[in-house]
């Protein structure tokens, strides 16, 4: 499907269901299926990654509102 990456799961996948304890385990009616926003939020952090790495060498660039509101 459109949403068929591997990286895109695994992300949603150590952020909200890694532990017992992690919202995805524990509110799994908020979760089936994955809501657009998560998966919107989640491929705006991956655009961050790869905005850190965008000149070859990693820069710390803040994931805030501010910078991210328009990729979002």
């Amino acid at each position: 499907g459109l949403y068929t990456l591997e990286l895109l799961q695994n992300s949603i996948n150590i952020t909200w269901f890694a532990y017992g304890n992690d919202e995805g385990a524990v509110y799994p009616k908020y979760f089936k299926p994955i809501p657009v926003k998560v998966v919107t939020l989640m491929l705006t952090g991956i655009e961050c990654c790869i905005d850190e790495w965008f000149q070859g060498l990693k820069e710390d660039i803040k994931f805030t509102l501010a910078t991210y509101a328009s990729v979002y």
